[in-house]
C-alpha cells in the first residue's frame, strides 16, 4: 500500500519531506479576481526546521500565483495567470504553472498549464503546522489528491484546460490535464466550496487514468469560522489500482526506496478523517489542535502561528509518528 507506516512516515519527513511540498490553496473569494482589474499576486515563502528524535533537517520553499490583465479580445477580457512552487533542501524540486485566461462573463476559462482544481479550492489547517506531513500520504490528509505531487516530483508537464465560476458565497472549478509522460496519464478534477453564514462547505473529486492503472479520489469538508474560533472536519478517500512508482518515475521510486518505502502500489481503498479546532486570542495569534485518523493510525498535532503584516513565526508538533514526537519551527511571509 502507498500509505506509509509510522516509522517510514517519520523518515520520509526528515529525508525527502522538504523535497515534497504542496501548493498554498486560495479561498474561493481570492481565486476569482476580475481580469480587467489589471494585476493580483498571492503566495508565500517559508524556511522550516524539522526535528525527530536525534535527527533534524531544514529547507525552504516558495509558492505563488500572479495574474495580469491583458486587455480584451473581441470584447472578452483576457489575462495571463502564472504560478510556481519550489523547494530546496539537499535537492531542489519545482513546478511551474501558466495559462491564458478568458473571462466569458459566465466563468473564466484557462488554457495552458492551469492550477489543479483541488489545489485552488481545498484548504484546511495543516497537521501541527506541517505542510509536508500531509503530502507524504499522497494528499489523503490535506484532501488535494495526487496530481500536484506528481507534477512536482516529475518533469512531466500537465497541459490542460480549466473552468472557474465564483460568486459572493460560492466558487467552483473544473480542470482537465494530460501529462507529457510515457504513461499517457490524464486527470480530471472538480472542486468547490459554499459559504453559509459562519459555515463553509467544501468538496472535490479527482480521477486519474494511466497506462499503469487508475485512481479515484474524493474529499468533503465542513468548517465553522468566527473572528476568534474555528472548527472543522474533513473526510478523504483514495480508491486506486495503480503503481505510483511507474507513474512518478524512477527518481521518485529510488528516493522512496532510500527511505525504506519499497512498494508504492495502491490496491484498494484508503480513508482519512481530519478534525481541528482553532482559537485566536488576539488578531495576530492562531492556536490550532488537530487530529487525523489515517488507515487505523492516530496522529495528533498542535501548532501556534504569530503573524504581523504578512510575516509569521510558527512552531508545532505531531505525535503518533513512530516512537518520537516530530517538531517544526518556521518563519516566512505570506502575501
Amino acid at each position: 500500500m502507498i500509505v506509509l507506516t509510522h516509522a517510514r512516515r517519520a523518515a520520509a519527513l526528515l529525508g525527502a519531506g522538504v523535497a515534497l511540498t504542496a501548493a498554498l490553496p486560495v479561498s474561493a473569494q481570492q481565486m476569482q479576481m476580475p481580469l480587467e482589474e489589471g494585476f493580483y499576486a498571492r503566495g508565500g515563502l517559508e524556511a522550516e526546521y524539522l526535528s525527530y528524535g536525534d535527527e533534524d533537517t531544514s529547507g525552504a520553499y516558495l509558492d505563488f500565483n500572479i495574474g495580469i490583465g491583458a486587455g480584451t479580445l473581441f470584447g472578452v477580457p483576457v489575462g495571463i495567470e502564472l504560478g510556481a512552487e519550489g523547494v530546496s533542501e539537499s535537492e531542489s524540486e519545482s513546478a511551474f504553472y501558466g495559462a491564458v485566461s478568458f473571462d466569458t462573463g459566465f466563468g473564466v476559462i484557462g488554457l495552458g498549464v492551469p492550477r489543479f482544481a483541488l489545489d485552488k479550492y481545498v484548504s484546511t489547517p495543516s497537521l501541527g503546522g506541517f505542510r509536508l506531513v500531509e503530502v507524504v500520504d499522497f494528499g489523503l490528509i490535506d484532501g488535494r489528491g495526487v496530481s500536484g505531487l506528481y507534477y512536482l516530483a516529475s518533469s512531466d508537464v500537465p497541459y490542460g484546460i480549466s473552468y472557474d465560476l465564483a460568486g459572493t458565497n460560492f466558487a467552483f472549478g473544473l480542470t482537465y490535464h494530460e501529462y507529457d509522460d510515457e504513461g499517457e496519464t490524464s486527470v480530471i478534477q472538480a472542486a468547490g466550496n459554499v459559504r453559509a453564514g459562519a459555515f463553509i462547505f467544501g468538496g472535490g473529486a479527482e480521477y486519474l487514468e494511466s497506462d499503469v492503472g487508475d485512481g479515484e479520489f474524493y474529499t468533503a469538508s465542513v468548517q465553522w469560522q468566527t473572528d476568534r474560533f474555528g472548527l472543522g472536519a474533513q473526510y478523504s478517500q483514495l480508491d486506486a489500482d495503480i503503481d505510483f512508482a511507474e507513474v512518478f518515475g524512477d527518481d521518485f521510486a529510488e528516493d522512496a526506496e532510500d527511505l525504506g518505502v519499497s512498494d508504492l502500489t495502491a490496491d484498494g481503498q484508503v480513508d482519512a478523517t481530519k478534525l481541528w479546532a482553532t482559537w485566536r486570542p488576539i488578531d495576530q495569534l492562531d492556536l490550532t489542535a488537530s487530529y487525523v485518523l489515517l488507515d487505523d493510525e492516530d496522529l495528533y498535532g498542535l501548532n501556534a502561528r504569530y503573524t504581523v503584516a504578512g510575516f509569521f513565526v510558527e512552531g508545532g508538533a505531531v505525535n503518533g509518528v513512530g516512537d518520537e514526537t516530530l517538531y517544526q519551527a518556521s518563519i516566512g511571509f505570506d502575501f
